[in-house]
């Protein structure tokens, strides 16, 4: 019987290998471990495990050699490569692959979308077409008041002019909206008919006004992830997200041989960034969180990551970044004599299927550095890779990507997965909202504002005065100046009323109200009458995610491309026919599909519950601090210029004792 030696990596839900009594290597679990007994049933063929500590698959170093499980089946250390292992041009340059098993999508997560703080509250519920509407609305309808509160036979009295009175039904009407009016000012019917309809018009837009801007205070808002690859680029190149991917698989070297185009800026953005090439999920989880950082990776492999943290920290795009051929990964365990054999993981499955019908026996290695194969600073192969490269085993399993560098040095199987490499963002989190009753206005507006407020004062005061001037002259006009910003400044926050200023003729309250306050209430209440990137395979995110829960991620809709799954095998096996044979017919009745959905499976009911959503909340302190800060500045104010009008007072009463000596 054909004896081979398969590489892998002790990854939990690809392959799982411990040793037995004896010490040999025996897997045990994993999705590549149902995939091997098959293989190894059928060829038949017998196989001893090895296991890459440094998780390296295989990669060109700085010398031009292959490292990981790919080295070792260019340097015929290895015989066969499992483990999820991409199917790439490089790669089937030294090895060979078999049918891909696997097509799994490369996308990008990014962490779940947070709410964001509300610019301008109260100032979208209307576009700025409607507010400019409804301000010229505000003027025009101002003006047909003035024209019909004149009488048929002109204005005899002639005490005010058209202006002032266009201004005063301007100053009603604009009441009126802010619900500080009163209808009873008009008395003739075809007045009241104007306001009737207007009326009706001023209903439907106090009321839309009302419940977009309770609604938007209410609800919370997210902030908008990156759903495909262009918009992740532009993020990246405008400095605003940070773009990196996993050290020691094929993604790497998939970047970095674009020459042009988005994936080039993203490729780009790394080679500046070498610190964003990091190790394993654990960092990934750590530097999502962090900072705004997307993630290149396998989407099972984020999944399945993923879920044991919390998947709903994490924004995995739709989009994908690629495709890749991959060979599963499975455990393994030491049984007492210390020999490895598998348990679990999907590629122990498939070695036990290749196993049993190859067939082959096998002894089991582990690669500890979970390094899949990659070519190292000296062009020499990591990794699994390089371990069938320089035949310290004969195959190498694990969801090892089939890629074109890789089947230079090794060869793989046929597919047998094909997962998507997609990038992983944090989740979008609720944003606070900042100075809610400050941004309405830009500050210039709030200058503007200010300063209407002192000339609409000094108007006041002008139009106040009587032609003949202040004959009792015990008030100046900087006293009715500061009165009547006082009283604006009333008004505009609504503890002010309209009826201070209701005389026709202009004519301010006499000055014996201060004397006899019974004698000007009585005179008031008869004159008014009433009244706010990970780059991750699309597989192994699902698997890592749902460890934590995937809700903790945004997984985009778009790609970043695809990666094809095989399983490695040193250059000139002779059984290659047969081993693409058996995964054929493993993955046309999606048997291998099965495996992966009950490791996910498995993996989700691990994972802790996910927090329930937040469909309504309370304001918070944060979106009512700035209001309780104005308040706060305003009690200052008011205590100032209490003590300045003390002050003056005293300053008066000293001048008059002066006079009087």
């Amino acid at each position: 019987m054909l004896h081979l030696k398969v590489v892998t990596m002790n990854i939990t839900h690809i392959f799982q290998a411990h040793k037995d009594k004896n010490g040999t290597l025996r897997g045990f679990s994993g999705t590549d471990f149902p995939l091997l007994q098959m293989l190894s049933k059928h060829l038949p063929f017998s196989y001893d495990l090895l296991v890459r500590t440094d998780y390296a698959f295989g990669s060109i170093d700085k010398n031009g050699e292959w490292t990981g499980m790919i080295g070792m089946l260019k340097r015929n250390e290895a015989d066969m490569a499992l483990g999820w292992m991409s199917n790439t041009y490089d790669r089937q340059k030294v090895v060979d692959f078999s049918f891909p098993y696997l097509i799994d999508s490369i996308i990008f997560i990014t962490a779940t979308p947070k709410n964001l703080q509300r610019e301008l509250p109260f100032v979208n519920p209307f576009q700025s077409l409607v507010w400019i509407y409804l301000l010229i609305s505000l003027v025009l309808s101002g003006f047909a008041l003035s024209i019909l509160s004149i009488p048929i036979t002109g204005n005899k009295n002639g005490k005010e002019s058209f202006f002032g009175r266009w201004f005063k039904e301007i100053r009603k009407i604009f009441a009126l909206l802010l619900g500080q009016g009163r209808y009873d000012y008009y008395r003739s019917n075809k007045v009241r008919v104007f306001m009737y309809l207007w009326s009706l018009s001023k209903l439907v837009l106090v009321f839309s006004y009302l419940s977009d801007l309770l609604a938007s205070l209410m609800i919370p808002i997210k902030e908008r992830p990156l759903k495909n690859v262009q918009e992740l680029n532009d993020a990246v190149v405008a400095e605003k997200y940070k773009f990196g991917t996993l050290n020691g698989s094929y993604l790497l070297n998939y970047l970095m041989e674009f020459k042009s185009g988005i994936i080039k800026d993203l490729a780009n953005h790394i080679r500046h960034h070498p610190e964003n090439v990091l190790g394993n999920f654990s960092e990934v989880v750590t530097r999502i969180e962090d900072e705004k950082f997307a993630m290149m990776i396998p989407h099972l492999y984020f999944v399945y990551s993923a879920s044991k943290i919390g998947i709903e920290k994490f924004y995995a795009a739709k989009d994908s970044l690629g495709y890749g051929m991959i060979t599963p990964i499975f455990q393994v365990e030491k049984d007492k004599d210390g020999s490895l054999y598998g348990f679990g993981g999907s590629d122990f499955h498939l070695l036990q299927m290749l196993s049993k019908h190859v067939p082959f026996s096998y002894d089991l290695m582990i690669r500890t550095d979970y390094a899949f194969g990659s070519i190292d600073a000296n062009g020499e192969w990591t990794g699994m890779i390089g371990m069938l490269k320089r035949n310290e085993v004969d195959l190498a399993i694990g969801w090892l990507s089939n890629t074109y560098e890789r089947q230079t040095v090794v060869d793989f199987s046929s597919p047998y997965l094909l997962d998507a490499n997609v990038f992983v963002t944090a989740a979008p989190k609720i944003l606070q909202r900042e100075y809610p009753f400050i941004n309405p206005f830009q500050p210039f507006v709030w200058m503007y504002l200010l300063i209407s407020l002192v000339i609409s004062g000094f108007a006041l005061s002008i139009l106040s005065t009587p032609i003949g001037g202040n004959k009792n002259r015990k008030e100046n006009f900087f006293g009715r100046w500061f009165k009547e910003i006082r009283r604006i400044l009333a008004l505009l926050v609504g503890q002010g009323g309209q009826e201070r200023h209701h005389q026709r003729s202009g004519q301010p309250h006499p000055p014996s109200s201060r004397k006899h306050p019974e004698k000007f209430c009585r005179q008031h209440q008869e004159g008014r009458g009433g009244k706010i990137r990970l780059h991750e395979h699309a597989p192994d995110f699902m698997y890592s995610a749902s460890q934590i829960g995937i809700e903790r991620f945004y997984v985009a809709k778009d790609s970043i491309g695809y990666n094809v799954v095989s399983i490695a095998f040193r250059k000139g096996f002779r059984h290659m026919e047969r081993v693409n044979r058996v995964i054929h017919r493993i993955t046309e009745c999606a048997l291998y599909s099965k495996i992966i959905d009950g490791y996910i499976f498995d993996s989700q009911l691990k994972a802790p519950p996910p927090k329930p959503l937040e469909d309504k909340r309370a304001l918070s302190f944060d979106d009512v601090k700035m209001a309780v800060r104005l308040l706060m500045l305003f009690h200052v104010l008011s205590t100032f210029c209490l003590v300045i009008e003390i002050g003056i007072y005293k300053y008066k009463m000293r001048q008059a004792r002066r006079k009087q000596k």
